[in-house]
């Protein structure tokens, strides 16, 4: 009796750390050293405020959430600045952004020690002022720390993470946004979740995608 009950909390435990390691690598980010993505100025003149920009992590998590999510994308940002120097406002879980929302530019955001492929998409139908007031909202949270919780968890109305981060600046701009969030049922870790591909499924242009 006394094995089972072990053997019991073991999983619970094993299910915990897997699933927490799967969602907490969709929001983390940068190696020791990082080696900018050059980027050539045909792409780059294509780039505006509000752009969002997807990119596969080269962890084997990030190939755990293309298995979970059914996309390679682990990561997203928002670009808050275009022209000379590009952008990217982001959620993510690591030391380097002290586990808060940064700004990062867009040649490291892409950096081929981070992404092994990305997209750049921007939303259709939505005027350049409303797309600017976005990634405004998204800019004002710059050093609010990083919260990964579901939507049935306590403090969830405290959640910011790198889907959400752009998820709730959108919103304050078009009440009537909406997303389809993916629901993990693996106790003791249920509830729904935002993950990047959400995005994919929305009405948009490719800007550009890097393979």
């Amino acid at each position: 009796m006394k094995q089972k009950l072990l053997c019991r909390y073991l999983l619970c435990f094993l299910c915990l750390f897997f699933i927490t390691g799967i969602i907490t690598v969709i929001c983390i980010s940068t190696p020791d050293k990082i080696k900018p993505r050059i980027l050539d100025k045909s792409v780059t003149d294509r780039i505006l405020v509000g752009d969002l920009v997807l990119r596969e992590g080269n962890s084997s998590q990030s190939q755990d959430i293309a298995h979970f999510s059914g996309s390679p994308f682990s990561h997203i940002g928002i670009i808050t600045s275009a022209g000379d120097e590009i952008t990217v406002t982001h959620a993510s879980n690591d030391e380097e952004t002290n586990e808060a929302v940064s700004e990062t530019t867009l040649n490291e955001f892409l950096s081929e020690d981070l992404a092994l492929r990305a997209r750049i998409i921007r939303l259709n139908n939505l005027p350049v002022d409303v797309r600017e007031k976005i990634a405004s909202n998204a800019k004002q949270k710059i050093g609010m720390k990083f919260h990964l919780v579901t939507d049935n968890m306590q403090g969830s109305e405290k959640r910011l993470y790198c889907t959400t981060l752009i998820y709730d600046a959108i919103r304050l701009e078009l009440p009537e946004f909406s997303l389809k969030w993916t629901t993990i049922n693996m106790p003791p870790f249920k509830g729904s979740f935002l993950m990047p591909s959400a995005f994919l499924e929305t009405d948009h242009e490719i800007i550009n995608s890097f393979e």
